[in-house]
């Protein structure tokens, strides 16, 4: 029998694949980038990688929440009062040509 640790590990793991499949079929195409304030860029598959991480995380968990660089930001004192939460972004290259070395990196905090 798993335990606790291991199915959150191996649900945090199968997710990350996932959404790492989505940017490479993604990355396959001409897509869309659009950049924040800061000027830095966020594509269309920081969006749907996104997504996907969301949508199998809560597959495994659905009472932990998730953060992450696109959503809308949810203030201090809610997040102060959970107990733990994933935290999952897009690491890519810095040279704006090379988009295409996106991965997903993602952590459970527990506090």
């Amino acid at each position: 029998m798993m335990t606790e640790w291991k199915l959150l590990a191996q649900g945090a793991l199968d997710a990350v694949k996932a959404a790492r499949a989505e940017i490479l079929t993604i990355m396959k195409r001409a897509y869309e980038v659009q950049y924040k304030t800061d000027h830095s860029p966020v594509t269309e598959a920081d969006i749907a990688s996104q997504a996907v991480l969301i949508e199998k995380l809560h597959q495994v968990d659905s009472t932990i929440p998730v953060v992450s660089e696109e959503l809308k930001t949810i203030d201090y004192e809610t997040r102060l009062k959970w107990p733990r939460l994933w935290m999952g972004w897009s690491i890519r290259s810095m040279e704006p040509k090379n988009l295409s070395g996106e991965m997903e990196n993602l952590r459970l905090m527990w506090h």
